[in-house]
């Protein structure tokens, strides 16, 4: 008979093209679908953005299963992309089983500390502060130079708190999670064995724009997030007033252009056009992408959301002549 043309996990589809059933997603669901004949159930649409909720909870949860590991750790700095993956944790592991460590530097300024200490206390989660101030002090006095250069010492900071949260790991039996989203990991705004330490990052699959989508869905629905988390200019913290806009464009106008060129595959050409670009501002920026391939290699690995994830999604060269 060809009364279904497709008999899914989640829904069947019968000869008509309409959904005979639809289950649950990411969840263990058993249902009985009568195709003779065939009637159509009322299926209630999924609001996209608890789908994917659903969908990183499950897959930080089957991480943790099927490797052994029970706990989690991750730096808590007070900005959106820590809170979102130690909401996306808790609800995972349970936020006993998830320590955020907070790493206050010489350039954290106190609200950040505040919200990181008001996530973890709303969710239950334990936590740890341990400033790296005096250790990033004295790395410096331990070179035999008179100066170093404004981007090594904002590395070095970064680099601190990755060996933090390693040796914590060690200690605890537990896997790190790294926060880094796809905006920072397509430009190499992010910081090699340091903020790029651990063995999954939640969220790198997504652009900065879609965290924070993601982020006013959990709290309108979870709470918990602080509201100054949303709300503030994103920042690493490493050097005084530091934004993320210094250093990237802003981050509504980076995110569509980067989708379509690392999912559409669109060229650069064809960018030009639609985003009315200066065309060396525009090579500036693919060259940035492109050449820091290199970072993503050695990144860990982050759950596919998107039609191209990078290192499963996105198979290029490590290396290559960029033209």
């Amino acid at each position: 008979t060809d009364e279904i043309l497709f008999d899914g996990s989640s829904f069947s589809v019968g000869a008509s093209g309409n959904v005979l059933h639809q289950l649950s997603s990411f969840r263990s669901e058993l249902g009985i679908v009568d195709i003779f004949p065939e009637v159509t159930q009322k299926v209630v649409a999924e609001e996209s953005m608890e789908v994917l909720v659903r969908g990183l909870v499950f897959g930080i949860r089957e991480y943790f299963r099927t490797t052994g590991f029970k706990k989690a750790i991750l730096g808590l700095s007070g900005g959106i992309d820590s809170a979102v993956v130690g909401m996306l944790a808790a609800e995972a592991l349970g936020a006993s089983q998830v320590l955020g460590v907070m790493m206050p530097g010489p350039y954290s300024s106190p609200d950040s500390l505040e919200d990181a200490q008001a996530l973890a206390e709303g969710l239950g989660m334990p936590y740890e502060v341990h400033s790296i101030s005096d250790l990033f002090i004295q790395m410096q006095r331990s070179f035999d130079r008179d100066s170093f250069l404004p981007l090594a010492l904002e590395n070095l900071q970064s680099r601190i708190r990755g060996l933090m949260l390693m040796t914590l790991s060690n200690q605890e039996s537990a896997l790190v999670l790294t926060t880094g989203n796809k905006s920072e990991i397509a430009m190499g705004y992010c910081t090699l064995y340091g903020d790029t330490v651990g063995a999954l990052a939640p969220i790198g699959d997504l652009f900065k724009t879609r965290v924070y989508e993601l982020a006013w869905h959990l709290y309108r629905t979870r709470g918990f997030l602080p509201k100054r988390s949303l709300t503030k200019a994103p920042s690493a913290e490493l050097r005084p007033n530091q934004r993320d806009d210094q250093s990237l464009p802003p981050y509504d106008q980076l995110d569509p252009l980067l989708e379509d060129y690392l999912e559409n595959g669109w060229s650069a050409e064809k960018l030009l056009k639609k985003y009315d670009l200066d065309s060396s501002f525009l090579r500036t920026l693919l060259r940035q992408i492109e050449r820091n391939e290199y970072k993503r290699r050695q990144f860990a690995p982050a759950f596919k959301v998107t039609s191209a994830a990078f290192g499963i999604g996105r198979k290029i060269p490590i290396s290559k002549v960029w033209n």
